[in-house]
């Protein structure tokens, strides 16, 4: 399922990622996934519980960039909000600003080959409600302890 969906990010950022895309052939959504999981994998960052979501600058010129997402990317960025405490716009605009270069530089040493785009791979979650306590479960991946029962 693909999920159109916009953000507000400074210009430079949207330009950045057009760019990008340009030089790898590839589109400003797919960029936008790859260099988000660039962010994943390299900023240390901890859940942050009953704290508000943490937004960009105030004052800031911002513009309206539009992208389609697969469902699961879609997903996981919201997930990455609720977590995390930063709005999506936010983390996009640290990812462009942190780790773009460094992305596509990666892509055109690799001959100009765009890695899987694909976050993750296995998305599980679990509701339960055993009144009066609600449960949501979320794993972004396949834990230790389940893959040792597949293996």
């Amino acid at each position: 399922m693909i999920v159109e969906t916009s953000m507000n990010v400074a210009p430079e950022t949207i330009r950045a990622l057009d760019e990008a895309a340009q030089t790898a052939g590839t589109t400003r959504s797919a960029m936008l996934v790859l260099v988000m999981k660039k962010l994943l994998e390299r900023k240390k960052m901890s859940g942050n519980a009953f704290a508000r979501v943490k937004y960009q600058k105030r004052g800031g010129i911002w513009k309206r960039m539009h992208v389609s997402l697969e469902g699961r990317d879609y997903e996981y960025f919201l997930d990455m909000r609720k977590g995390f405490k930063f709005s999506v716009s936010f983390f996009v605009s640290l990812a462009v600003r942190e780790y773009l270069e460094e992305l596509l530089a990666d892509i055109i040493s690799n001959g100009n080959k765009i890695p899987d785009n694909y976050l993750f791979q296995e998305y599980i979650f679990f509701h339960d409600n055993e009144s009066p306590v609600t449960c949501w479960i979320f794993y972004w991946g396949i834990p230790g302890k389940l893959k040792k029962l597949f293996t």
